[in-house]
């Protein structure tokens, strides 16, 4: 719910959207839920699962049967099927988390594909299957790190660099909150995300200098990412992302150098090592995104995280960032899309299926029919 009041108001969900055409929508498992008409949550019962499959107690495997079992509750026991409904397996990711990303054929195809035959056989029993229309896509993939603490650049690492540089870090749940500090940062495994206050005015609301506060922060962190730290190796940073407010946009700096993103992800290296980066970057920026994004060197094994476990994500790279995206339905030909595509793109497609319009979206409408 809390997720749900912080997006946006002046962009409508798809759920919200296609209340206009009085269609109903639910969605099953995912967070996200804002204007659907009904929701089934993750209950306090599937957190702790969920919990103990992370701290290795209980198997991921179990868990998906267990989200499967609610899916099909649902539409055995629904009064009317909704016009759009949103199926949500989270179960993927932990796995291959904890195994590396060889290990998720085996998921794929021994766990979840028995899964979505289940989903097919009970949606056939309520309505004839070949009317209706079916996306499958995955929110992000997995990379293969090295798996120990000499390529883990831990959050106390990170922390421990920035103290160095001065600055005074919040730490999640003290009392007196963000705002006596001067940072805050947090992992999402394949970038570290960080937050810095004005040092000259000393104000959060006040948006921190480019050059005096963000970029120098930034390539002492570079600098320092090229020699062995709290044991490990050298060379951990890919690159640093920094928010320049005055523009509204985001550079790069790569080997103490900054460059305007769209010349540098435009680059044919770089369109390969990072898809669709520019866009992708740009498409980031806003009041609440991170002022500095260090991404880990994933080519070199190193990765910032809590465990050492071999999968993660949360980089720019090929490897986190290329997902299937397939679309079934009445009318829809075999074949392929020209050029790139992107999960963005899914939402005002369905809604175009509806003849309803979702111009404040960032994608496009896919060339289906």
């Amino acid at each position: 719910p809390l997720g749900d009041r912080d997006l946006s108001g002046a962009t409508n969900t798809i759920y919200e959207t296609l209340k206009t055409r009085s269609a109903r929508s639910a969605v099953v498992f995912n967070q996200i839920s804002r204007g659907a008409n009904e929701w089934v949550a993750p209950n306090r019962s599937d957190v702790i699962h969920f919990s103990l499959c992370h701290n290795r107690h209980m198997s991921f495997k179990t868990f998906e049967r267990a989200v499967a079992g609610r899916a099909l509750r649902f539409i055995r026991d629904a009064n009317h099927l909704h016009r759009l409904i949103q199926f949500y397996f989270p179960g993927a990711d932990g796995f291959s988390h904890r195994h590396g990303p060889d290990a998720e054929r085996e998921f794929l195809t021994g766990t979840l594909d028995p899964i979505i035959g289940k989903i097919l056989t009970a949606l056939a029993a309520r309505h004839p299957i070949k009317e209706f229309f079916f996306v499958l896509t995955a929110d992000h993939g997995q990379t293969k790190v090295s798996p120990d603490s000499a390529h883990n650049v831990k959050p106390e690492i990170v922390r421990r660099i920035l103290a160095s540089l001065g600055c005074e870090l919040y730490v999640p749940g003290d009392a007196a909150g963000p705002k006596p500090t001067s940072a805050v940062a947090f992992t999402q495994g394949g970038s570290f995300f960080i937050y810095l206050k004005n040092d000259e005015t000393g104000n959060w609301y006040d948006p921190p200098r480019l050059r005096a506060d963000l970029i120098d922060v930034a390539a002492q962190i570079d600098e320092i990412s090229q020699k062995p730290y709290g044991g490990v190796h050298p060379g951990w940073l890919d690159i640093a992302i920094v928010k320049d407010y005055a523009a509204s946009r985001y550079v790069v700096l790569d080997s103490r150098k900054v460059f305007n993103a769209d010349a540098y992800f435009s680059t044919p290296a770089h369109l390969k090592k990072y898809p669709d980066g520019a866009r992708r970057t740009q498409g980031l920026f806003s009041k609440r995104s991170p002022d500095i994004i260090l991404l880990a060197n994933y080519e070199k094994g190193f990765f910032f995280g809590k465990k050492n476990d071999p999968g993660q994500h949360g980089n720019l790279s090929s490897d986190d960032s290329l997902v299937p995206i397939l679309f079934a339905g009445p009318g829809i030909e075999p074949g392929v899309f020209p050029g790139t595509i992107s999960i963005v793109d899914v939402a005002p497609t369905i809604a175009a299926i509806f003849n309803v319009s979702l111009n404040s979206a960032d994608g496009r409408i896919l060339p289906l029919f």
